[in-house]
């Protein structure tokens, strides 16, 4: 299971989450993070959306979630004007020419793919489309078909920012529909792909799959040959619309809202502690844990979390922070009493005002003779934040 800001080894692959982020360097990826905080983006930046960008968006019944979505959520500030094969001209409205289309041929395919919306409206400026289950069986060899495609979209296109997308995370054994646990896990990789090809090539990626996987702070997994992968969150595992629950539906449209918003300029609030590196070993029988922050603002202190399993976490202890300081600071903490195989760490950091932030988690396993550790180095855009890269290291298993 993946933790909530961070990064996890799974089955043996090093499976990486991006963040609802604004940084171009590193691209934009918009993910579970960007629905909790949908209520933090500002008036003025939906407004500006809105009046910024023409939106072409095709899709089949899985991304019909996305503007179902929208639908339910829809006030004067959220309001969603679409229109099947025709770009509406709504006022006060994103405006979004909806494509229907029978196979993924339609959009990326062709040499040179042609995007007949585009051509007819030269105002679009925003084009997104999504898998339905495609990814369910496409082979990782074959993902390279997607990115080239959707590089001559955007060497035909110049002006129109292009959406990436991952599959959905909607099939395993227990899904009300799909219920193949190596069609989930196929499409796992296949997603592990997009994220890794967005974050090295700068582009902007709507992580529905990573979406589907959480709620309220849990991300749901399953096994497939011993290998775990992201699925379906069983909180939305309902035929409501869409193949799946309406809260789906509505965390995708203010995903998408977010994207919208950020695309337009905003930039999300910094948090308030620069983390640069966290860090866990072995010390005899105990767990020591060390932290290190470049800077503080406002920071009350640091809750240390454990789990064993990562469905949920525990605090196990307190330490305080260095208020305000631009001088770097070094914690340690020692857990005496770890639990008996792999348990997984993770730093709440509190404001004095009550804001929190989690920090990635890191993995320590315990057992017999058996000492690993997992590093997480220095993160990048700084100060630490719901937007953030993280390269990390790992032991020798075969010392």
């Amino acid at each position: 299971m993946l933790n909530k800001k961070g990064l996890s080894v799974i089955g043996g692959i090093a499976a990486f989450l991006f963040f609802a982020s604004y940084s171009f360097a590193q691209g934009i990826v918009i993910n579970h993070t960007a629905v909790e905080q949908f209520d933090s983006i500002p008036q003025e930046w939906i407004v500006k959306a809105k009046n910024q960008f023409k939106f072409h968006y095709q899709h089949r019944s899985h991304g019909n979630q996305i503007v179902k979505g929208a639908d339910s959520i829809a006030t004067p500030l959220y309001s969603l004007a679409r229109k099947e094969e025709s770009l509406p001209d709504v006022a006060n409205a994103l405006n979004m020419y909806e494509d229907l289309f029978p196979a993924e041929c339609e959009y990326w395919a062709g040499d040179p793919p042609v995007i007949p919306a585009l051509e007819k409206y030269p105002s679009i400026n925003v084009s997104m489309w999504t898998w339905c289950t495609e990814l369910f069986r496409k082979p990782q060899s074959q993902m390279d078909n997607y990115f080239e495609g959707m590089e001559a979209l955007e060497k035909k296109y110049p002006n129109v920012q292009f959406i990436y997308m991952t599959g959905n995370a909607q099939s395993w054994h227990g899904h009300h529909t799909y219920t193949s646990d190596s069609e989930g896990y196929n499409s796992f990789l296949d997603n592990e792909i997009i994220r890794k090809y967005c974050k090295e090539n700068n582009k902007i990626l709507f992580d529905f799959g990573d979406i589907d996987a959480w709620y309220n702070g849990e991300m749901a997994t399953c096994e497939y040959n011993g290998n775990a992968f992201p699925r379906e969150h069983d909180r939305y595992n309902k035929e409501e619309t869409g193949h799946t629950s309406y809260e789906n539906c509505e965390n995708k449209a203010k995903a998408l809202w977010y994207m919208m918003a950020v695309l337009a300029g905003w930039t999300p609030d910094q948090t308030p502690v620069e983390l640069v590196m966290f860090e866990g070993r072995i010390e005899g029988n105990a767990v020591e844990l060390i932290w290190k922050t470049a800077s503080e603002s406002n920071n009350y202190g640091f809750e240390i979390e454990r789990s064993s399993e990562l469905k949920r976490f525990q605090k196990i202890a307190f330490i305080s922070g260095n208020a305000t300081t631009s001088q770097p600071k070094v914690y340690q903490f020692l857990d005496a009493d770890p639990p008996h195989g792999i348990a997984y760490y993770r730093l709440k950091q509190i404001d004095f005002n009550g804001t929190a932030n989690y920090s990635p988690e890191i993995e320590i396993t315990v057992s017999g003779n058996l000492q690993k550790s997992y590093t997480l180095n220095q993160n990048y855009p700084n100060p630490f934040n719901p937007i953030t890269v993280i390269s990390y290291s790992l032991p020798d298993l075969q010392k």
